[in-house]
């Protein structure tokens, strides 16, 4: 059993913060006295770190999940690599670079991240910006199936961090 992180505000979480500080500061001037100013830092320190919103969880990660992440990764880098490889050596490049837009499904957060990087390894494509949940990918050159291809590893990353799908939106 996972136990929740303890507040930010409770007793002995700001105690445990007082004690790191003031050794942090005690370190910091090699044990010379500096009492009042190191209070002072070690309170200014502390009141700073309570300011600071805790980080977001990290995704669970479930290994059918990953082990089909790292499937579609793989075989979508290989043949992007083939056809790059293939658009490279033609005679006639077959280059025609486009901006393609994605609407993700995935909730904002470490998932969505992981989308992105992972794009920019695939071959041909590499992610240039986006807002909201459309995600502006500069790819090699535009073709069918580039959108499913896409799709495809956006689910196999929610199956490998857990995070849930959002349903597309309706005409």
């Amino acid at each position: 059993m996972i136990r929740a992180r303890a507040s930010a505000s409770h007793p002995r979480t700001i105690a445990l913060r007082i004690v790191v500080l003031a050794i942090g500061w005690w370190v910091l001037a090699e044990g010379r006295p500096g009492v009042v100013f190191g209070v002072f830092l070690v309170l200014l320190a502390l009141l700073a770190s309570l300011a600071v919103p805790p980080a977001p969880a990290p995704p669970s990660w479930h290994l059918r999940g990953l082990l089909r992440f790292a499937y579609v990764f793989v075989t979508g880098s290989v043949r992007g690599g083939f056809d790059v490889a293939r658009r490279a050596l033609a005679p006639r490049l077959a280059i025609d670079p486009d901006v393609m837009a994605y609407r993700t499904r995935l909730p904002e957060g470490a998932a969505r991240q992981l989308l992105l990087g992972a794009s920019s390894l695939m071959p041909g494509t590499l992610p240039i910006g986006g807002e909201g949940r459309v995600l502006e990918l500069h790819v090699i050159a535009a073709r069918e199936g580039l959108a499913g291809e896409i799709a495809d590893l956006e689910t196999a990353v929610a199956a490998a961090t857990g995070a849930r799908l959002e349903e597309e939106p309706r005409a």
